[in-house]
């Protein structure tokens, strides 16, 4: 049997509880995250960001980025199709402590099949 609220290690990254909250659309705001982290989850990911409002300095983009000293380990996922995008978006990323990276099929790949 699984113990609910067990300590784990994950690529590396020591967790003080076994659960983990996936991005959620619409849910996963700083104050909700913060929420569930008192709560017991070992961590609480942002909703998926784009890299394309991050490149284009969206302000509802820096609205689903921000935290600050509150939340421990803070966790984002980007989301994109454009590896340069990717690369020139203006991401904070050493106030991150874990960042997952979403790159979905350009979306000429599948034409003509």
């Amino acid at each position: 049997m699984v113990q609910i609220g067990k300590e784990i290690t994950v690529g590396g990254i020591r967790l003080q509880s076994n659960i983990l909250m996936a991005p959620l659309a619409g849910y996963t705001c700083f104050p909700f995250r913060l929420m569930v982290e008192r709560l017991g989850a070992g961590t609480a990911y942002t909703e998926m960001v784009s890299s394309d409002g991050l490149k284009y300095d969206d302000r509802a983009t820096a609205k689903l980025l921000y935290t600050d000293e509150r939340e421990k380990l803070k966790c984002v996922q980007l989301l994109g199709s454009v590896p340069m995008v990717f690369e020139h978006s203006r991401m904070p990323t050493s106030y991150y402590g874990r960042m997952d990276l979403n790159n979905l099929l350009p979306p000429w790949y599948n034409r003509g099949r």
